[in-house]
């Protein structure tokens, strides 16, 4: 019988876990990034399901094994000190490339491909794949680099 109450508290939590990291990362720009291929893929549900997970395994391993380094080689505090300058460098060059972006000469000609058509391409590019290997890889690759962009 006290199997049954370990069995209920062990989905219990996990529920509240589950539940509370979903709601919390639901709006991350790497879930809205797999809403969007989901869309563009959606004959290919089970290869973007496995590239998911495959960068979100590999995401998480990469983040584990430079934890584990950082840990043998520097303290906490240290290690504190320095992801908060990180983060910092890295929204100051972001606000400084939107000031940037938003205050150069506006009568300065363009003569870029627009963001849309370059998405266009990229995405008829990856639709053309055949081989699952390489569509598996390269779409973790874009979700792992998703993942690392996240400075959350």
């Amino acid at each position: 019988m006290e199997w049954i109450i370990i069995v209920h508290e062990f989905f219990v939590a996990l529920g509240i876990s589950f539940t509370t990291v979903l709601t919390a990362e639901l709006d991350d720009k790497t879930q809205l990034f797999t809403f969007l291929l989901g869309t563009y893929f959606a004959d290919r549900k089970l290869l973007l399901a496995l590239s998911v997970f495959t960068g979100m395994g590999l995401v998480t391993l990469i983040g584990f094994g430079v934890a584990k380094l950082f840990q043998h080689f520097l303290e906490l505090s240290v290690l504190q000190i320095i992801g908060g300058s990180v983060f910092i460098v890295l929204g100051s060059l972001t606000l400084g490339k939107a000031f940037y972006d938003r205050f150069k000469q506006k009568d300065e000609e363009v003569c870029e491909i627009p963001e849309e058509e370059k998405t266009e391409r990229r995405i008829a590019k990856l639709l053309k794949i055949k081989n699952p290997f390489a569509f598996i890889g390269i779409l973790s690759i874009f979700y792992i680099l998703m993942e690392l962009g996240d400075k959350s």
